[in-house]
């Protein structure tokens, strides 16, 4: 018997964890809401129950998404979800999108992940617009799901995609405090990295295609139907996000993780080689199961909430 005590095997906490990192970097949205973040409170299992019966009802209210001419959701009660059209619209919508606009032209436009190296700072977590959760259930519904699977299974496609920047975020922690034990000095790997490419390419491809494997699985009687349309929705995205099919079979899902990873900690960054099973760090669950309003997620002890904007 040691007389250590039962946690002699934990590793000391080191200085360099609670280095302040500036101001947030959000992959995928260049522009942050640091008001937003500095006020948000989580959402509650209430809250989310309300919305989508709020949601629910709307979807009878609204014309559909063919005759729509454009009608936005930037108002609604956030009014700041980066929703400006419709489906097929052409003012950086959630769905549709304009190309030439200066916003990301995919889900990060109206959700984003806050990473936890900000929790210090500001309220860390996955941010979701009300506007775009109404406009892609909307086009669900529009598409013929019945409003209970098109709000349920529009909400998840959203909490997917940020869900995954939240595990490559992990991914990287685990790598950067690894290099920090044995060297005595953290990298700022995946700091640099998402500064330098906002959004990654292929992390948005790899997020899509993670949130297009599970579609429509929730609702089993009109996933054939769901995974049509999330992959319309998908073509609507821009570079990266759009691309999520050269990334989503088995055989090339793995070595394209393990890229990713090879990319953010700077291995073998200008011949484009990667180190292989990297991949295991990054296993987002399917959340098929879940019967939880909002699912709970932890990390090291605190919730990954949702707020919604």
């Amino acid at each position: 018997m040691n007389s250590f005590g039962n946690d002699w095997w934990r590793q000391p906490w080191r200085e360099w964890e609670e280095e302040n990192w500036g101001n947030p970097v959000i992959p995928g949205r260049p522009i942050e809401d640091r008001e937003l973040h500095e006020i948000a409170k989580p959402a509650t299992d209430q809250d989310f129950m309300e919305e989508a019966e709020r949601i629910k009802r709307r979807l009878g209210e609204e014309p559909s998404a063919g005759n729509a001419g454009g009608r936005g959701g930037g108002g609604g009660r956030g009014g700041r979800g980066g929703v400006v059209d419709g489906p097929g619209g052409n003012g950086g919508g959630a769905i549709g999108g304009d190309s030439d606009s200066e916003e990301t032209n995919g889900i990060d436009a109206c959700a984003y992940y806050l990473s936890f190296r900000y929790k210090n700072q500001c309220r860390w977590g996955i941010y979701i617009g009300l506007e775009c959760w109404f406009w892609h259930a909307k086009f669900l519904f529009d598409g013929g799901v019945p409003a209970e699977a098109a709000v349920d299974e529009a909400i998840y496609l959203l909490y997917r995609h940020e869900y995954f920047h939240f595990e490559v975020d992990k991914a990287i922690e685990i790598m950067e405090r690894g290099v920090g034990i044995s060297t005595g000095t953290k990298p700022k790997a995946w700091l640099n990295y998402h500064q330098s490419n906002n959004p990654s390419l292929l992390e948005e491809a790899l997020a899509n295609a993670y949130a297009y494997e599970h579609a429509g699985k929730r609702h089993k009687k009109v996933l054939t139907r769901v995974k049509g349309l999330v992959k319309t929705i998908f073509s609507f995205h821009g570079p990266g996000y759009r691309d999520f099919a050269d990334v989503a079979e088995s055989k090339v899902k793995g070595d394209a993780r393990s890229q990713l990873i090879s990319e953010i900690m700077g291995i073998h960054k200008n011949d484009k080689r990667f180190v292989p099973g990297l991949q295991s760090l990054i296993r987002p669950p399917s959340f098929i199961k879940s019967k939880e309003p909002i699912p709970r997620v932890k990390y090291e002890g605190e919730r990954l909430n949702v707020f919604f904007f």
